[in-house]
């Protein structure tokens, strides 16, 4: 049986963009973001 584990981020945030922190805001998504978390829903069935 084999395994296939990922180790996965957020995407791109404003905050995250400006090295900034943003402790426990929930800030949005930059279009980047949005980009790269679609591209990553696509790698495989999530559970």
């Amino acid at each position: 049986m084999s395994l296939t584990l990922y180790l996965l981020r957020h995407g791109e945030t404003e905050c995250s963009r400006n090295h900034a922190f943003c402790g426990s805001i929930d800030s949005e998504l930059t279009p980047e973001g949005v980009k790269i978390s679609d591209l990553i829903s696509k790698l495989g069935h999530w559970n």
